[in-house]
């Protein structure tokens, strides 16, 4: 970089020592720095300096005191703000505040930021130095590509995962609906959009369609009652209590059977629930009360979990003490929390890792020399270590497994919410907690996608609907034509009784037999008759049709299941719904091909049935292996085995990964395969892989 930009730099940014703290400073030891930039005024961000600081201060005094860890060194923490001149994370000073640490201090590692539009430069910009950086802010999916981000905070990606759980818990497999505030907050964040995409990018790559609707502007509340009910039945939301609890009244006052829906609003931090107990999201005191009760019936609240180790609420007095001395802003038992526990763990798993790393290095004279930046962020991650929240559990890609609560009215007559299943994520499942079980309108969950469709159109439903139609009016007209039969019997009889011939005219005998054998059952009402054997002919004709109705969706699901084997689940629906699939290019994706070798004269020495069987069994090993990574199958051939990954669903540069993980996984499982016919013989596979657009 020109020397005149660096000086520019400096004149644009107030100079990072100014934040310097003066008490961990020494001569006797090494020192190593660490450039935290966060918001320094404002509060009402989560990772705000004056929540987070005393956090870092914590870390730091902890590192320093341990004679083990880090031995020779002292760290010293310098902070830079994130703000701009209206205070609210920028995505220009937050990029410029890491310039001007980096030529002033040159830090071994910085800490945050929070703010996603702030952090993503900043993230560009340390691991194209090959600096470390930790945060537990920056929530959004995507800060994976930056090889130098870890994070110890909650992240979208991990609600997106307990979304998935969710909908495996309860079989919905196929729809959902995402709706999210898109104006930005008081804070001039997208937070929701943020928090949705994790869900969006979870859902997309599981194959599980999501409809998105973005609320901007002035809400037309009936627009989005009409566009959830055309879309979905499984929704999820992300905006305010206020715009959520006048949605649910305008579905109870449309009348809409809100027994066939479930709403999860997303709640993360518990802002709306407010501290006390009980927990009443829909209460707010003015007539729609009740209405809003009601309708909260078939919601669930998702928010963040409160630690419950003891380590954790020690942790949190101590934040409220050193807070209120340090600028005298004044903590509250909050979710908030989570985040200034996030930092904390953050720099001891940095301190642990960096201790580690060092250990590797020949000892010699004169200062450590700083390793290199990724062997220490690569130290961090799929790690464990206890931390002040419980154990933290670093995933392959630098994310902190987190865990989440799910509420639910428990009590429908008072309208109170308690949390009724936690996401373990140590164990990747919903844990319900002891005596409690969700609450459904209906007694049981609602179905994905209707019986008959968002838009009543399922082809099974329409000829029902049609069929049913046609018997009304075949019953309305047979009876019509009896009708007018006996009338015209009637009246041929009776104009008999005028003949001018006595010996034409019938006898009382004669009317008794022909009367008795259009009513062999001897009513007196003829009429009564008739639409007895209508009303017989009705149901059975109803039951018919049920049967065959019944025996088409049996069909269909037989169908649908065999189109689903055969085509990606994106496009079968574009299929069933009678769209035209449009062929789409993929600039990067990975190909694998295996066979068997020997396999022709294997065949040749074998007969049909044991070749057959050789193939499932084979090919039913190869397919559970599958499911565990991001690949899609494409065919099998004889012995030939074609999958892919990075498509129909992009998975960004994770294709090849995903394939080599897989191809070796395979491989494993060959070794151990067993032929019937043949146990002694073992089964080899070759294996082809391709890269590329």
């Amino acid at each position: 970089m020109p020397s005149w930009v660096h000086f520019f730099l400096l004149l644009l940014i107030p100079s990072a020592w100014s934040w310097l703290p003066q008490d961990n400073t020494t001569d006797d030891f090494q020192t190593i720095n660490l450039a935290a930039i966060l918001p320094v005024t404002n509060t009402k961000y989560p990772w705000a300096w004056p929540r987070v600081g005393p956090a870092l201060h914590m870390a730091i005094r902890k590192v320093n005191s341990d004679p083990w860890l880090l031995p020779g060194m002292k760290l010293r923490l310098i902070y830079n703000n994130s703000e701009n001149h209206e205070g609210y994370c920028s995505e220009s000073m937050a990029p410029l505040a890491a310039v001007d640490l980096k030529m002033s201090c040159d830090p071994w590692a910085f800490i945050g930021p929070g703010c996603v539009y702030s952090s993503s430069p900043v993230a560009r910009f340390t691991s194209h130095w090959d600096v470390p950086m930790v945060t537990a802010g920056a929530p959004a999916i995507g800060f994976s590509i930056h090889t130098a981000v870890t994070n110890t905070g909650p992240t979208h990606i991990k609600l997106g995962e307990f979304g998935l759980k969710i909908q495996e818990m309860f079989g919905w497999h196929r729809q959902v609906m995402l709706l999210y505030d898109d104006n930005k907050d008081t804070n001039d964040d997208r937070k929701c959009y943020f928090t949705v995409e994790g869900l969006y990018t979870q859902l997309q790559k599981h194959n599980i369609t999501s409809h998105d609707y973005s609320l901007e502007g002035e809400i037309d509340y009936k627009r989005v009652v009409k566009t959830i009910c055309e879309n979905g039945r499984v929704v999820y939301l992300c905006c305010t209590l206020d715009v959520f609890r006048k949605l649910m009244i305008q579905f109870w006052k449309e009348g809409v059977e809100l027994e066939n829906f479930v709403f999860f609003f997303a709640d993360l931090f518990a802002e709306d629930l407010g501290g006390g107990r009980p927990v009443k999201p829909w209460f707010k005191g003015d007539q729609d009360d009740n209405v809003a009760k009601l309708a909260f019936r078939s919601v669930k609240l998702l928010t963040y979990t409160e630690p419950q180790n003891p380590e954790y609420p020690q942790f949190v007095k101590t934040l409220k003490s050193e807070a209120k001395q340090m600028s005298n802003f004044t903590i509250e038992d909050s979710l908030f929390n989570l985040i200034a526990a996030g930092f904390y763990d953050g720099v001891m798993m940095y301190s642990q890792a960096l201790n580690e790393t060092l250990s590797q290095q020949i000892a010699g004279s004169g200062p450590v020399k700083r390793p290199s930046g990724n062997v220490v962020t690569q130290r961090m991650w799929n790690k464990t270590f206890p931390g002040v929240m419980g154990m933290v559990e670093m995933d392959a890609s630098g994310d902190r497994e987190t865990d989440f609560a799910l509420w639910d009215m428990t009590d429908v007559e008072s309208g109170e919410f308690q949390i009724v299943c936690v996401y373990n994520s140590s164990i990747k499942q919903l844990v319900l907690q002891n005596g409690l079980n969700f609450q459904w309108p209906s007694g049981n969950p609602p179905l994905d996608v209707p019986v008959c469709g968002f838009k009543n159109d399922n082809p099974a439903c329409l000829t029902r609907t049609v069929t049913m139609h046609q018997m009304v009016a075949i019953v309305i007209c047979f009876v019509f034509i009896i009708i007018v039969t006996i009338t015209i019997f009637i009246y041929r009889e009776i104009t008999r009784c005028w003949a001018e011939e006595p010996t034409e005219r019938p006898d009382f005998n004669h009317i008794h037999l022909l009367l008795r054998k259009h009513n062999k059952e001897s009513r007196s009402n003829i009429l009564d008759n008739l639409l007895s054997r209508m009303e017989q002919y009705a149901n059975n004709l109803e039951e018919l049709v049920e049967e065959r109705t019944e025996a088409y969706n049996e069909e269909k699901r037989k169908a649908e299941a065999l189109l689903y084997q055969i085509l990606p689940h994106s496009v079968a629906e574009q299929l069933k719904q009678g769209e035209t699939v449009q062929a789409e290019a993929f600039d990067s994706v990975t190909i694998y091909f295996s066979d068997i070798v020997g396999f022709t004269n294997l065949s040749a020495e074998s007969t049909p049935m044991e070749v057959v069987t050789l193939l499932n069994d084979l090919y039913t090993c190869f397919d559970a292996i599958i499911d565990n990574f991001d690949v899609y199958k494409v065919e099998t051939i004889g012995d030939a085995y074609m999958v892919v990954s990075g498509l129909p669903v992009r998975n960004g540069k994770q294709h090849g990964r995903e394939i080599g993980s897989m191809a070796l996984t395979l491989q494993n499982a060959v070794r151990t395969f067993r032929i019937r016919h043949r146990p002694q013989q073992q089964l080899e596979l070759r294996i082809g892989i391709h890269t590329g657009p």
